[in-house]
């Protein structure tokens, strides 16, 4: 498939995760496609007057959800959609919580989220089906304890550490702080709740069993 070049606008609005959208960037020139990276610090008003400029084909945006952020990215869409530029150019938002159902409510022609990978990002600015690759990885876990114990090599550290524990644990015996106290009345609340199931269902049992007597009498 022969490769159409796109112009593509690459927009950070969050100023410490635009990581990805910096290997997205370089791996969208080496497939011979223009793009423009944005600082990170522009501001909404400031994106909509370098998109007119730059006139892409597509906006990629990349943002983590977070309080607030919904109604900040709504306005960047509505705000490209005044200026006619939604009438010509994809809008695509990458981020994490970012789901494609998500991006389709915020106004977004796609949405990609942390699990994306950049070969998926670039099909769609291709225009291309992305197919993943299937492989099977096994991921074995290091046993950093191997030919480890808390076996002791020397006895008198040994010794010094049971005497230290021994003291600590004399020390804090009559202690307590609130946060003990606070677990303590959990658990009485937790007995005492178990007691009343207990007192329920037992009552039930017996309007039930006085219950059949009746019907056996009748």
């Amino acid at each position: 498939m022969q490769i159409v070049a796109k112009k593509v606008l690459l927009v950070p609005l969050d100023p410490v995760h635009d990581v990805a959208l910096k290997i997205i960037n370089r791996k969208l020139k080496e497939r011979g496609h223009k793009t423009l990276l944005l600082p990170p610090d522009m501001s909404i008003e400031e994106i909509v007057d370098q998109t007119l400029k730059v006139k892409p084909d597509i906006i990629m945006i990349s943002r983590t959800m977070g309080y607030g952020v919904a109604e900040v990215l709504s306005k960047l869409v509505d705000l490209l959609e005044v200026a006619g530029i939604r009438d010509r150019a994809k809008i695509v938002i990458g981020g994490k919580a970012i789901k494609p159902k998500l991006a389709a409510e915020l106004g977004f022609d796609a949405g990609f989220g942390e699990r994306t990978s950049y070969e998926e990002a670039i099909a769609f600015v291709e225009g291309r089906k992305y197919i993943p690759k299937v492989e099977e990885i096994i991921k074995r876990e290091k046993d950093i304890t191997i030919g480890y114990s808390y076996k002791f090599h020397n006895q008198k550290i040994e010794n010094m550490l049971n005497e230290i524990t021994e003291e600590i644990l004399d020390w804090c015996e009559d202690k307590t702080s609130s946060g003990i106290k606070r677990a303590h009345l959990r658990e009485k609340m937790m007995e005492l709740k178990g007691e009343k199931n207990k007192t329920s269902r037992s009552n039930i049992n017996k309007k039930l069993q006085h219950k059949d007597q009746q019907l056996k009498l009748t």
